[in-house]
């Protein structure tokens, strides 16, 4: 399932032309295979529309670009003030399989673990199912310990979550793409349809905000003072994504 077409998708239908210059990066086949693939698994639906062919997420389409984008989720989590933290040790001792375990952290990581050592995890969000499952099929419990605690005794929970994900950091990446999404969106505002020009500016904007979104650990508000910024910046961007569907002369007309 290729990330980059998901993440070119955050309209609710769009045009084969209008996908394939969001998904550049791709031969015009092999979009078109991708597509094919993601409608076998359930993710896009393709339907007509005056003659030509419309793409759109299903439900588990969205569900699943979320999980790849949680900087997408339009909610934010509630936080039941627990945090989660997961250890493995002895793994060499007991010959635990490296590749294994490089399956489980990647598996960790996605379930928006913050790595703090090597083969130490820590999330504030309840554990998934999935990865459960996939710690039981691995069959790792003699070689890692999960405890749940509600309790700092030293130390702050903000000062915290914020080096172990780095927030500072990536409150200046969102701020420095927030002021190049405000100038587009004023000047496609100004303009009556989309040009070259403006898909190569979104194409820039698109490479940069990807990495954030797709890292974006969607901390709740209590753990990231600067949600609220950030959300903004992608609220903005979700707004810029429906002007260029809006403008873009390909875009069928009801």
């Amino acid at each position: 399932k290729p990330q980059e077409l998901l993440n070119g998708m955050v309209a609710n239908r769009l045009s084969y032309p209008e996908l394939s210059w969001r998904t550049s990066a791709f031969q015009s086949n092999s979009l078109r295979s991708a597509i094919s693939r993601m409608q076998q698994e359930g993710l896009l639906v393709v339907e007509l529309s005056q003659g030509k062919s419309l793409v759109r997420l299903t439900g588990a389409g969205r569900e699943e670009a979320l999980r790849i984008f949680p900087g997408l989720h339009p909610i934010q989590p509630k936080w039941d003030r627990t945090w989660r933290l997961l250890v493995f040790s002895r793994l060499r001792a007991q010959k635990f399989p490296m590749r294994t375990y490089r399956t489980l952290r990647t598996l960790i990581q996605r379930h928006r673990f913050a790595r703090l050592a090597r083969g130490v995890y820590i999330s504030p969000f309840p554990v998934h199912e999935e990865l459960k499952r996939a710690l039981r099929e691995a069959r790792v419990f003699g070689s890692c310990v999960l405890v749940e605690t509600k309790r700092f005794v030293f130390g702050d929970e903000l000062t915290f979550s914020s080096q172990a994900w780095s927030l500072e950091e990536r409150a200046k990446a969102y701020a420095k793409i927030g002021n190049l999404i405000e100038s587009m969106l004023i000047r496609l505002h100004r303009e009556k349809a989309l040009n070259d020009a403006h898909k190569i500016q979104f194409l820039a904007i698109l490479r940069r905000i990807s990495p954030l979104l797709q890292s974006d650990p969607n901390l709740p508000n209590e753990l990231f003072p600067l949600e609220k910024d950030t959300n903004q910046v992608r609220k903005e961007f979700l707004k810029l994504a429906s002007l260029i569907v809006e403008k873009d002369p390909s875009r069928l007309k009801a």
